[in-house]
């Protein structure tokens, strides 16, 4: 589908963008540390774990452990495999998205 098509000639989308009706959820577990501190790790994101004195710390903590994880992946997604080819023929227009940081909420399970 070409961009006119689209947006049509005056850059209103004709089209939605499909809504994702079901997010993925990450699992976060929580474990007693050596030090008296309560570790936190995200099981779905290897390596992504941060800690805090208490349960309500350590939850607060991952929160910005898994944003932050998950920026980073974009970011190299991206970088890998979306490079766009210098010699665009037909293009009619061209936008610019610049991606947030996910925003995480709870769940219960």
């Amino acid at each position: 589908m070409r961009l006119k098509e689209i947006f049509g000639s005056w850059g209103k989308p004709r089209h939605s963008v499909p809504v994702v009706p079901e997010l993925p959820r990450l699992t976060v577990a929580l474990r007693q540390g050596e030090d008296g501190y309560i570790i936190a790790e995200c099981i779905e994101l290897p390596g992504c774990m941060s800690q805090g004195k208490d349960q309500a710390e350590a939850l607060e903590s991952i929160v910005d452990a898994i944003q932050s994880c998950l920026s980073v992946r974009i970011q190299e997604f991206l970088k890998e495999s979306c490079a766009l080819p210098r010699n665009l023929v037909d293009i009619e227009a061209q936008e610019t998205f610049r991606i947030k940081p996910p925003e995480l909420e709870a769940v219960s399970v």
